[in-house]
């Protein structure tokens, strides 16, 4: 048997009574799937503040809203399904890609506070012509561009996969193959410990400072105090 709701997620209230029906009718709320999105794709000085508002306030309200929801229901996880394009941008998509950014960073300070993973994101690559990719247009410039698309069945697998075994807060589904088209950054930062510290579990870094050690801190004393430069 299928039920199929479409609540709002952005007014609070409202999605936590339908977690709270799911729960009073089943007896537990083992699963929830927050795929809410909306991509308006057009250049940043063109774009207008209520556009910003709809791709931002879709995404962002939403998942804090349905992981408050999901705590407060004792689910058992909440899988929010974010984009690649968070990592490595695309044209046109400069808001999208922060909204996307900013469920995966919801989503690692919602299992830190938990202490447990009670939330997985799930950076997905384009896919081959459903979902976002499904109109024309878009499914022809991702392919000029190269790039690998994900097929439905191939999704399932590694979705599956990962969802018998939540082992990271963030994941992102990358054909290696992409990473020279998208042009990614990828650097060695154990070279920057020196500067940076030690890694932290949180992935902080964590260094602490002595003149006695850090000599070149004497050439940055004002009246006594040593300031760090930074840029």
């Amino acid at each position: 048997h299928l039920h199929y709701p479409a609540p709002d997620a952005q007014p609070p209230a409202a999605f936590r009574a339908l977690l709270a029906r799911v729960r009073r009718d089943h007896g537990r709320l083992d699963l929830v799937i927050n795929a809410v999105g909306v991509e308006r794709s057009r250049q940043l000085a063109r774009k207008p503040v209520a556009e910003m508002r709809e791709e931002l306030n879709t995404k962002v309200l939403a998942t804090i809203n349905i992981l408050n929801a999901a705590a407060a229901m004792s689910a058992g996880l909440v899988l929010n399904f974010g984009s690649l394009a968070s990592r490595w941008g695309n044209a046109g998509q400069p808001v999208y890609a922060c909204a996307n950014e900013i469920v995966s960073q919801l989503t690692r300070a919602h299992n830190q506070l938990r202490g447990r993973r009670a939330a997985v994101a799930i950076e997905w690559p384009p896919w081959d012509g459903v979902g976002m990719t499904a109109p024309a247009p878009v499914l022809h410039q991702l392919r000029r561009r190269g790039l690998s698309l994900l097929r439905p069945p191939k999704g399932a697998v590694l979705l599956a996969a990962d969802l018998r075994h939540p082992e990271h807060d963030v994941v992102a589904y990358a054909d290696q193959r992409d990473v020279r088209l998208l042009r990614a950054a990828i650097a060695d930062r154990r070279r920057d410990t020196v500067l940076l510290g030690a890694r932290t579990g949180e992935g902080r870094y964590q260094r602490v400072l002595d003149r006695t050690h850090d000599e070149w801190l004497r050439d940055h004393v004002i009246d006594g105090v040593s300031y760090l430069p930074a840029a």
